[in-house]
């Protein structure tokens, strides 16, 4: 208890001096050349196989337990919320609500990270695995597996290869997350990417996922679309908040803000009155 008591007074005076249903598959298939005008309108929802399906989820569980109430000590702070770092292990943490002090443990799947305890973290004030940094503190990150989550908490691709979607578990249940529209998961970096940064890592193909959209030369390109290059820009028919633009010859596919349409006349999205 005295260890205990002299790690929050230790926290306090270094505060004080400065605080994963249904998945969508961008499918690969060989390109085909395709002119700008027989481009068809792209779908709502990209081009996909089905893979199979997100299992059942688990049981449901009962409410997680509270935090284990720590006596004989008083709490740096008297009112307000603090939580500080526990030295004997990254997957525990102490928390004060108003003069309350609590010893708290993260899921799994979850550790204690102090630059996101406050602000981004993903559960009761702890992070992803990937997302924390433990320093010297010892951490258990030993996988408790359910239907779908490798991690009770987590963030997991879809399946293998190219997903416009990932699965996202919460207290071992699996959700379907979908990315913005014209991007696909990456999990290196635990979020949503351009397909063509995904082309080796993934096996995205992002012309079969526009209809087999084909960026033309320098050469074939309008005096206007010229303007932009080596990023030229094109129309969707059909749709007119979509657009299209080459980037190292492979297309991206973007999206007009609220209240913007794409204009072929200027090639860019303009606010609509």
């Amino acid at each position: 208890m005295k260890h205990l008591l002299i790690s929050l007074l230790v926290c306090c005076a270094a505060a004080q001096d400065g605080f994963r249903g249904r998945r969508r598959k961008i499918v690969r298939k060989r390109p085909r050349p395709t002119s700008i005008e027989e481009l068809e309108a792209v779908p709502a929802v990209p081009v996909r196989t089905e893979p199979r399906a997100l299992p059942p989820p688990p049981p449901v569980f009962g409410p997680e337990p509270a935090g284990q109430l720590v006596q004989g000590v008083e709490c740096p702070e008297p009112e307000g919320l603090q939580v500080y770092p526990n030295e004997d292990s990254c997957n525990q943490f102490y928390k004060c609500a108003n003069g309350t002090l609590t010893l708290e443990t993260c899921g799994n799947g979850l550790l204690f990270n102090e630059a996101t305890s406050l602000a981004g973290s993903a559960h009761n004030h702890c992070s992803y695995i990937w997302q924390s940094t433990c320093g010297n503190r010892p951490n258990e990150t030993t996988p408790i597996s359910t239907p779908g989550c490798e991690y009770q908490f987590g963030i997991f691709p879809s399946g293998e290869g190219c997903f416009a979607s990932y699965t996202k578990c919460g207290n071992g249940i699996p959700s379907e997350v979908y990315c913005q529209l014209g991007l696909a998961y990456d999990h290196r970096i635990h979020t949503c990417n351009w397909p063509d940064l995904l082309m080796e890592y993934a096996g995205c193909n992002p012309s079969a996922a526009l209809g087999d959209f084909r960026c033309p030369t320098n050469e074939e390109l309008s005096p206007l679309a010229r303007r932009f290059f080596p990023f030229p820009r094109f129309p969707v028919p059909k749709d007119p908040q979509l657009y299209i633009i080459c980037v190292d010859g492979v297309p991206r596919l973007n999206t007009c803000a609220e209240g913007s349409l794409f204009s072929e006349e200027s090639l860019g999205c303009e606010e609509q009155f």
